[in-house]
């Protein structure tokens, strides 16, 4: 009997063995139509206009490679490499993806236990008794072991589909990392963007307090109307109403900083208190083919992608047969006592071959529900890459607008300062009369303004630009 049961395992695994071949099938990423090249040319994406000078308003950036596991240091701040340590070592979120991660690690162990043999300890006592007869005890000690060869590929595509999510959480837990750090690279540049216009406003109120004396004086011996200084103090009454909702923003900055790098808002200080003390990188620029391993919404969608082609070959190993083996071994004895004296040895061995025959149409259905959403995911796949480049195109067209912008708005800037400066000189001379001198120092203020939010604007699409090229995600192909 038991030579039966071997013929029967083997004719079972031959042709489980060839039927199981054509359901694991290899995940291939799907082909995507790819430009050679970025259509905004990267070396000019940053660069001010070629027209402007050299200035501390006007930065020149720097041309640096990208590291791209830690990428920060390209901004040239101690204290923003310090920040963005803190960031990784203490930011909560950071910890529960990272917690995220081991649960579906652990639960690839679960589903590759089913590949594993199982062996069992099994102890059994029972009375039996007939109509007419006597009795009867039995008591039954040994060891059963079991094994599926998963021929079918059924659980081995179950362990791809879960190492499939453990590869998604990765994935999410580096895109949050790599957000984290963008962001706390963010409220940092608006803290000191801030405070660039804090700046801006106090160097303009002391000018506006210092032409009201001027104007108080005149007044007081005839050479100037009250309206003259009414409207002065106007002025100076608007730029000081500015300045605490400059003061806000920068408080919520720091805020922002502290939960970000796991602290409380009401402790955190910074040292830098100005952009310029910053470094405008020019980043290399990768091909647009790179993008493929990097960028974070392109390697999630990719990750659902492989769990997806595991699901199908899951419901196409459904119509396989399935083959399992058993064997049991232990002794076989009447009474109790002598259970483990004299007992009797018995042993056994078993094949099963179970395949499908009707079923109500449900694996049939479960497999067009799998490759639908197969079908689905490659949608959504092919359009990630598509909004992927796009981001980086987007980024670089607006770091060389801006950098042309920033360019020009210095012009601006010297020619309002000037014009301020020659309006008071006539004004005082009675050349001309205060409204001139009045609007030449909104004229100034707006355009100082408009530099600092240009000059904040560039680093926020500098930063994008890293988040859009995967820096902070390592470049590891989906297996």
């Amino acid at each position: 009997m038991m030579r039966r049961a071997v013929h029967l395992a083997i004719a079972a695994l031959s042709v489980a063995a060839v039927l199981g071949c054509a359901v694991r099938t290899p995940y291939q990423r799907p082909s995507v139509a790819l430009p050679g090249l970025w259509q905004s040319p990267a070396d000019a994406a940053a660069a001010p206009a070629a027209a402007s000078a050299p200035s501390a308003s006007t930065p020149t950036p720097t041309p640096v490679m990208l590291v791209w596991d830690e990428w920060w240091p390209v901004f040239g701040s101690d204290e923003l490499n310090r920040l963005a340590g803190a960031a990784v070592a203490g930011n909560h979120e950071l910890a529960a993806a990272g917690h995220r991660v081991a649960q579906a690690r652990s639960l690839v162990a679960v589903t590759r236990a089913a590949l594993a043999p199982r062996l069992e300890v099994r102890a059994d006592s029972s009375r039996t008794q007939r109509s007419g007869s006597a009795t009867q005890s039995l008591h039954e000690f040994g060891v059963m072991a079991s094994f599926d060869p998963d021929l079918s590929g059924a659980n081995g595509n179950a362990v791809d589909a879960a190492s499939g999510r453990v590869r998604q959480r990765e994935y999410a837990r580096e895109s949050l990392g790599a957000t984290l750090l963008v962001e706390l690279c963010e409220q940092y540049f608006r803290a000191l963007g801030a405070s660039d216009r804090l700046a801006i406003a106090q160097a303009n109120i002391g000018n506006a307090e210092s032409l009201l004396g001027l104007l108080v004086t005149r007044q007081q011996a005839g050479a100037a109307a009250s309206l003259e200084v009414v409207r002065q103090q106007g002025l100076l009454a608007s730029l000081r109403a500015a300045v605490p909702g400059l003061e806000q923003q920068r408080q919520s900055a720091l805020a922002a900083i502290a939960v970000l790098t796991g602290q409380a808002p009401q402790g955190l200080r910074v040292q830098a208190t100005s952009l310029a003390a910053l470094r405008l990188p020019s980043l290399a620029v990768t091909l647009p083919a790179e993008l493929l391993e990097r960028h974070p919404d392109v390697r999630q969608a990719e990750a659902e992608l492989i769990v997806a082609h595991a699901d199908v070959n899951a419901a196409r190993a459904a119509w396989q047969p399935q083959l399992r083996l058993g064997a049991r071994a232990g002794l076989e004895s009447v009474t109790l006592a002598s259970l483990f004296n004299g007992a009797a040895v018995v042993a056994s061995l078993g094949a099963n071959l179970l395949a499908p025959l009707f079923d109500g149409d449900r694996i049939r259905s479960q497999l067009g529900a799998a490759t639908s959403r197969q079908d689905e995911v490659t949608s959504l796949y092919r359009q990630a890459v598509l909004a992927a480049l796009r981001d980086v195109e987007d980024r670089l067209s607006a770091l060389r607008a801006l950098g042309a912008q920033a360019g020009q708005q210095q012009h601006v800037v010297d020619f309002a300062r000037s014009a301020l400066q020659m309006a008071e000189l006539r004004y005082r001379n009675g050349a001309t009369d205060y409204a001139t001198v009045l609007d030449a120092q909104r004229v100034l203020l707006a355009a100082q303004d408009s530099q600092a939010l240009t000059h904040l604007a560039r680093y926020s699409q500098t930063l994008g630009l890293v988040r859009a090229l995967g820096a902070g995600v390592p470049a590891t192909r989906p297996k």
